[in-house]
């Protein structure tokens, strides 16, 4: 079934505390989790009838959606949750849903969410235009808040949201900053986002209710910002250039070098005390620069995978690496493998290769498990059962300490070759964080990130789970996303430090401002820390080109990803549609739909349609030996930028096997697209057999009649007029954008 890309989008920002989060990774917003109060014990909660009827009341719900679940959180379930009713709805018919998380004691709305599971929306571009969708938004914020929360908020926008909830072209987001005693809180506040028919689709309320420290107490603003001054520097790193352009679809797996903040880098200054903090509330001026393991570093001939490896080749890997450790181990086969979607729906295939040692008769409890995917890359290292999985309370731990010394050693054991470009990012959780896991009988998990030439690489990393009674390392776990291909970075000359300092400062102001730290990846929520007041640099979100010095605005580069050439197109919906879901890339405000579309790009297209939704499966009826007799075209080659969608194109049966070049630049005819599309629904057996159909259109050539009739009779690819199907012409933007749009629509009418 297909997941829309709202959906994801809307979840992405509703999430608690990540497993992997890197020293430049900054958590989403967590307003499902808040302290837990002493008073909340004493005072009688509300019932599953009193909320639902709240949520009734607000408009929250609409009458044909029917109740799904209803489900009390709280201290019983961790110590990070408050006392709230997590609430769903449904309406199948629609492929819709709701949900909220309203407060058992206070009756205060936290979260609110309306998606569709298909991707449909419910209006274009321009239908609501931001005037009245602020009044939609306004009417929302009077119905869920009291008059006294709405004097405390600032006007919309006024101040940016710094972690916002990930939307997309076209919806609309206000922020609502909170203010208290004229001193913003910029971690506080409501969010809105309303799609383009104007509708609140997402509402989320942080507040903390601690108390907030004395503004007449703050420390002059020239005093701080000279106490602050030069010692507010951002950091050289490789920035994930999706997170500042927000277009995955062209940039996802890039990155960009720039300057910019980390958790632990110095940003503010404590307004009563004129220290350096951190993003987490610490003394920055104490923080450490990171360092590498070792100094070795893997070639650039090795790093980068130019050709995907077989199930034997990546037997022989397994082999070399289990002669890593101490002893002599016998192979005991694979168990079989699985594989992960990368980029454009392209299969990353994976094997799993056992290994028991020779001298010991028990080979089940010492056995050896590694995983090895078909670019040859290292996945997984499995020890023994691998450490915390009983879900067993665990009762006397080792320290820290102990435990990331385990961690190191596994490391430096499988990773000898490249300990210059790993990390540790030396975390220690927190006591309360320690007694969590320990209850829950989790392995404690030592993260490591990686770096070039010293440059730390933003949300690339892993981690090693280490048995927190023995100490011992027992598993390392290194996603295939998650190996970066560091021979393509390469680290040119920057720009001074100060320099960037200089450039950053002079897009913002110093202000005085309230200020939530961050919680650490094993720290507690970030409701649960004490309120700070701070200066800090105020203004437009962004970061600095290290090469050029420029500044880069997210909030431009975003406009960039809006198409601005789409209003009254004759496919104007679908365009917006493909665009909404990930398919096609806007580039500088426009999207050209009327430009030609390549060979490759329908691939691409296509290639991505069968990760959302299914349309027949092949791939489970073909046997492993088929990745021996690859079919391959003279053009697209292994060393190809574009050969696994290639491959992932011939093996799904969207593209023929037949011919000797597959001529990927070329512009793609009508009939061409038809053929594509009718053996995406597997009609691909039928394509060979013109005596079977006749032609609705005289202009089809015999061997197209197939494809061409099976489109027409499906309403997917009609005629440039009643008696022409035109089918040497080439497809545009427009006609293909209408063609994935029915495509995914047909086969969930099919449902």
């Amino acid at each position: 079934m297909m997941q829309g890309k709202k959906l994801r989008n809307m979840t992405a920002g509703l999430s608690a505390l990540f497993v992997m989060s890197t020293l430049f990774g900054i958590l989403p917003s967590q307003s499902t989790i808040h302290a837990v109060y002493a008073s909340d014990a004493l005072t009688p909660l509300l019932s599953k009838e009193q909320v639902t009827q709240l949520a009734q009341k607000w408009g929250l719900v609409p009458a044909d959606f029917k109740q799904i679940n209803a489900a009390l959180k709280g201290p019983e379930r961790s110590p990070y949750f408050k006392q709230s009713w997590s609430l769903s709805w449904t309406n199948a018919q629609e492929n819709a849903r709701v949900n909220a998380v309203i407060d058992a004691v206070t009756g205060e709305l936290f979260q609110y969410s309306r998606y569709t599971t298909d991707g449909k929306t419910s209006g274009t571009i321009g239908s609501v235009g931001e005037k009245q969708a602020l009044e939609n938004a306004m009417v929302f914020l009077q119905r869920v808040t009291s008059e006294a929360e709405r004097k405390r908020l600032s006007k919309p926008n006024e101040y940016a949201a710094l972690n916002p909830y990930y939307t997309e072209w076209p919806q609309q987001v206000f922020m609502f900053t909170r203010i208290e005693k004229g001193i913003p809180f910029l971690e506080n506040g409501i969010q809105l986002v309303l799609d383009e028919a104007g509708q609140v689709i997402l509402y989320a309320k942080d507040w903390n209710n601690e108390d907030l420290p004395d503004p007449e107490q703050a420390l002059l603003i020239e005093r701080a910002q000279n106490a602050g001054g030069e010692r507010i520097t951002p950091t050289l790193s490789y920035k994930v250039l999706e997170s500042i352009t927000g277009n995955f679809d062209r940039d996802n797996g890039k990155f960009a070098l720039v300057f910019a903040y980390g958790q632990k880098d110095p940003q503010y200054v404590d307004a009563l005390t004129g220290k350096v903090i951190n993003a987490l509330g610490q003394n920055a001026e104490e923080t450490k620069p990171l360092q590498p393991l070792g100094k070795t570093v893997l070639p650039a001939s090795k790093d980068k995978v130019s050709r995907l490896i077989t199930k034997e080749e990546a037997q022989g890997i397994a082999e070399q690496l289990i002669k890593k450790l101490p002893g002599q181990y016998l192979s005991e086969g694979s168990r079989g493998g699985g594989s992960s979607s990368g980029p454009n729906g392209v299969q990353i295939r994976n094997w799993k290769f056992d290994f028991s040692p020779v001298q010991s008769k028990d080979r089940q409890a010492e056995t050896v498990q590694l995983r090895i995917n078909d670019r040859g890359q290292l996945e997984e290292v499995m020890l023994g059962e691998g450490s915390g999985r009983g879900g067993q309370k665990i009762e006397k731990a080792v320290a820290w300490k102990e435990a990331v010394a385990g961690a190191i050693q596994l490391v430096k054991t499988f990773y000898s070759d490249r300990l210059g470009e790993i990390y540790l990012l030396d975390e220690q959780p927190s006591d309360l964080f320690q007694q969590e896991q320990l209850r829950r009988g989790s392995p404690f998990m030592v993260e490591f990130g990686w770096m070039k030439d010293g440059v730390p690489i933003e949300n690339k990393g892993f981690f090693v789970e280490v048995n927190p009674e023995t100490g011992i390392a027992e598993s390392l776990q290194a996603n295939a996303n998650d190996l970066p291909d560091l021979a393509a970075l390469k680290v040119a000359k920057t720009i001074d430090p100060t320099e960037a300092r200089k450039v950053e400062q002079a897009q913002k102001k110093w202000m005085l401002t309230y200020f939530q730290p961050q919680p650490g990846n094993k720290d507690l929520p970030k409701s649960m820390t004490k309120p700070m007041l701070v200066y800090r640099y105020v203004g437009d979100k962004g970061v600095v080109d290290a090469l050029t010095g420029k500044w880069i605005s997210f909030d431009a580069e975003r406009k960039k990803q809006r198409p601005e050439d789409l209003a009254g197109h004759p496919y104007q919906e679908a365009l917006e549609y493909v665009v909404r879901n990930g398919f096609m890339t806007v580039e500088e405000g426009k999207l050209l739909p009327d430009k030609q579309v390549t060979r490759m790009e329908m691939a691409q297209w296509l290639s991505r349609l069968t990760t959302r939704i299914e349309f027949h499966d092949p791939l489970r009826l073909r046997a492993e030996d088929e990745e021996k007799e690859r079919f391959e075209f003279e053009d697209v080659t292994k060393e190809h930028s574009h050969y696994a969608v290639i491959q992932k194109g011939l093996q799904y049966g969207f593209i023929a096997k037949q011919g000797t070049k597959f001529e990927p630049d070329l512009a793609i005819t009508r009939a061409q697209a038809a053929d594509m599309a009718a053996r995406l629904l597997g009609y691909g057996d039928l394509l060979n057999k013109p005596g079977v159909f006749q032609s609705v259109y005289p202009d089809v050539l015999q061997q197209d009649i197939p494809a061409v009739a099976i489109v027409h009779a499906l309403g997917l690819i009609e005629g440039k007029t009643k008696t022409a199907f035109s089918p040497n012409d080439p497809l545009t933007r427009g006609e293909a954008a209408q063609l994935l749009q029915d495509l995914i629509q047909l086969r969930q009418g099919q449902e």
